[in-house]
């Protein structure tokens, strides 16, 4: 059973400025960790589909949840960019 606690953590709807952008998605820091991100838009679903099925070039994928109307999100691991 999920906790109130970390569902308010997880989708904080406090306004805040993107981590960064796709052309179909948004990705934003989370409260869950300095670790995760989270990833919303109309293309995410086929991100994490993707990101499962070859993990050794994707960010590992913590959580999906499929909702309508563009705001379907996932919650990935944070990669460490600036050495690759």
């Amino acid at each position: 059973m999920i906790k109130m606690r970390d569902l308010l953590n997880e989708i904080d709807v406090v306004k805040k400025v993107p981590y960064g952008k796709g052309s179909g998605h948004y990705v934003y820091s989370t409260k869950l960790g300095s670790d995760k991100l989270i990833k919303i838009g109309n293309d995410v679903l086929y991100h994490a589909e993707m990101f499962n099925k070859f993990p050794e070039y994707f960010p590992k994928v913590y959580k999906v949840v499929n909702k309508p109307n563009n705001q379907s999100y996932i919650i990935i691991e944070k990669l460490d960019n600036k050495s690759a």
